[in-house]
């Protein structure tokens, strides 16, 4: 059975496809998401700094900042990281 592509779907399948260009250049040495700092004041479990550093690199974010963690680095972090770690070891506490 073949679903019909209606164009409400083009519109958001455009506005992804869009999304991604915006943050692959955005991505590159000077981009507007380059200057973009992620603070995490005080974070009480490591899994949270994890996932944060997860979602950031799904955004195309990569400056992450930890001001008084309470644990950390830690390997619920690592965990919860997913494929960013990169993130995770350039972080500054």
């Amino acid at each position: 059975m073949r679903r019909r592509l209606f164009r409400g779907h083009a519109v958001a399948l455009a506005v992804v496809l869009l999304g991604i260009q915006t943050v692959a250049t955005d991505m590159k040495a000077g981009g507007p998401l380059s200057r973009i700092r992620v603070v995490l004041l005080r974070p009480s479990h490591p899994g949270n700094i994890g996932a944060a550093a997860r979602a950031m690199k799904t955004m195309g974010l990569t400056q992450l900042r930890l001001v008084r963690p309470k644990r950390f680095p830690h390997p619920d972090a690592r965990a919860m990281a997913s494929g960013a770690a990169d993130l995770l070891e350039a972080a500054r506490a």
